[in-house]
C-alpha cells in the first residue's frame, strides 16, 4: 500500500494480541470514529497476534481503554492467519521482527494460492511508528509494572491519534 493511499482495512499484529494491538485497534477505531470524515469514519480496524488466540486483553490494557471511555468487553484475541492477511489492506506490526514472521505466513505452501488484493503482502506492511513517520518499535509491555506499562500505552495512544490525524489530513486535501 502507498503510504499517500487512506485504507479501507487495516489489520494491527503484536506477538500476542493481547496488549498493543488490540489497544491499538481501539484506539485507532475511537479516534477514527470521532474524525469529521466518512473516509476516515469508515476504515475498519481489527487485530491478530503472531502467537495470539488466548481470549482476553491483558487487564492493564483493557484499564487504560476504559480510563479514556473506551469499552473493550467485546474483544477477543485470535492469532494470525493468511485469510486475514487476505482482507486487509493495510497491516501495522509493533516490531520491526515481525515484518518477517508475517512475511513468512505468506510463504507457507498452503497459503501460495492467495492473492493479497493484487498486491504483495510486503507491500502491505509497515511498523506503527512508520506509519506515522516515525522510526522504532511500539515495545512490548506485558510483564512490566502498572506504571511503565501505561507510559507505554500513552506512547500507543499518540501514534494511533497521530496516525488518524494524518489520514485527515490527506482527505482534507482532497475535499
Amino acid at each position: 500500500m502507498k503510504n499517500s493511499q487512506i485504507p479501507e482495512k487495516v489489520l494491527i499484529v503484536c506477538l500476542g494480541n493481547i496488549c498493543r494491538s488490540p489497544a491499538a485497534e481501539y484506539l485507532l477505531r475511537h479516534y477514527a470514529n470521532q474524525s469529521k470524515y466518512q473516509k476516515i469514519r469508515g476504515i475498519y480496524f481489527e487485530s491478530a497476534g503472531l502467537t495470539g488466540g488466548s481470549g482476553m486483553m491483558y487487564h492493564h490494557s483493557r484499564k487504560y481503554l476504559e480510563n479514556k471511555g473506551i469499552d473493550p468487553s467485546s474483544f477477543r484475541s485470535k492469532g494470525l492467519n493468511s485469510s486475514l492477511l487476505e482482507q486487509f489492506d493495510l497491516i501495522l506490526i509493533m516490531e520491526e521482527y515481525m515484518r518477517e514472521s508475517v512475511q513468512n505466513i505468506e510463504k507457507h505452501p498452503i497459503n501460495k494460492a492467495i492473492k493479497y488484493q493484487n498486491q504483495s503482502l510486503s507491500n502491505k506492511i509497515m511498523t506503527l511508528k512508520e506509519a506515522v513517520g516515525e522510526k522504532g518499535d511500539v515495545e512490548d509491555p506485558y510483564g512490566l509494572h502498572k506504571k511503565n506499562y501505561n507510559k507505554l500505552m500513552k506512547k500507543l495512544n499518540i501514534l494511533c491519534k497521530k496516525l488518524i490525524d494524518k489520514w485527515e489530513k490527506k482527505v482534507s486535501k482532497k475535499v
